[in-house]
């Protein structure tokens, strides 16, 4: 990570994310499937979308290799600012975002017990409660609303595996390399290491009937949600801690020393799952490391998302570039 050489810069997209925010690349194409644009962009201090995935796919697989399974894997595109997502996504989808008026627009924020959770960095709250006021200052309208409840709806067992389509990933790259690389083995690629769970065949799969029913009253409650509380996004911390110190194993601990995964605790799965655009933004820093401020719309609402990015940029304003060989 460029704002601390000892830090991660997230996963899996880390290394666009540590190569935006060092300086080397203006910009790129991550890959999303459960927060690997949002989680590097949040660390790292830029900008990260990850578009609709229902009903329709805003971005195409054209170019994915081997082509993903299910609908949570997309591409996403970051950069230093959210004007440059914004370049980058109309010339991929021909969209200009409308001008949002940030006085009309309502969002979702967490209760404040939710500001306590053990897992939570103080100091990013306190960077996050900072941006959420900035923003009430410039006319948005905040609401508590309980999003904890929402993410553990997307994280239940039932919801996580209806959207993961039933796993079974590894065995559509082998059969990928058999039609594109043939000679190429799964052994081959995974030399070293042992090969990942979704190489072999998921356990207890649900029926597509099973899948759809689950993933459709998921969908349900999200859309009630948004409509009972009246709100247009949701806003949070990208993650809730800032970027984890790597230990020489290669081991992620968080600031207090816990053995962590840069997926932990993360929030940015709930639009994953309901296949909803999400758009982080940094909000600041702590001791000298990015935080990030991530804000969900309902699936579709891409433009409109981009729209607010803009507006919300101007109000918090940029992150001072990293400076070199900084090792916090």
């Amino acid at each position: 990570n460029p704002y601390g050489t000892t830090r991660a810069s997230g996963g899996s997209s880390a290394g666009n994310g540590g190569a935006i925010a060092a300086r080397i690349v203006p910009a790129g194409l991550g890959e999303d499937s459960t927060g690997s644009v949002r989680i590097p962009a949040g660390l790292c201090g830029l900008a990260g979308l990850r578009p609709t995935t229902r009903t329709t796919k805003r971005y195409s697989d054209d170019g994915f290799e081997p082509p993903p399974t299910g609908a949570l894997k997309t591409m996403g595109p970051m950069a230093r600012t959210v004007a440059d997502v914004v370049f980058l996504d109309t010339v991929i989808t021909g969209e200009t975002p409308p001008t949002v008026n940030l006085r009309d627009v309502r969002i979702g924020i967490p209760r404040p017990d939710y500001w306590t959770w053990e897992v939570m960095d103080p100091g990013v709250a306190e960077v996050t409660q900072a941006a959420l006021a900035k923003l009430r200052d410039a006319g948005v309208q905040l609401v508590e609303t309980d999003i904890q409840e929402m993410v553990k709806l997307a994280d239940s067992q039932e919801v996580s595996r209806a959207a993961g389509g039933g796993g079974g990933g590894g065995n559509m790259f082998a059969q990928w390399l058999e039609e594109n690389l043939p000679g190429v083995t799964m052994e081959q690629v995974y030399a070293g290491y042992p090969l990942p769970d979704a190489a072999q065949p998921p356990q207890n799969p649900l029926s597509p009937e099973e899948r759809q029913a689950t993933l459709q009253a998921a969908y349900a409650r999200n859309e009630e949600f948004f409509k009972s509380n009246n709100i247009q996004a949701v806003a949070f911390p990208t993650m809730p801690y800032r970027a984890p110190v790597m230990e020489p194993t290669g081991k992620l601990v968080d600031e207090k020393g816990r053995l962590i995964l840069t997926t932990d605790y993360a929030a940015v799965r709930w639009a994953s799952r309901m296949g909803s655009p999400g758009l982080s933004v940094p909000s600041g820093l702590i001791s000298g490391l990015p935080v990030g401020l991530e804000f969900d719309a309902l699936p579709g609402d891409d433009s409109w998302l981009l729209g607010l990015g803009l507006a919300v940029e101007r109000v918090l304003g940029r992150i001072p570039p990293p400076p070199l060989n900084r090792a916090p």
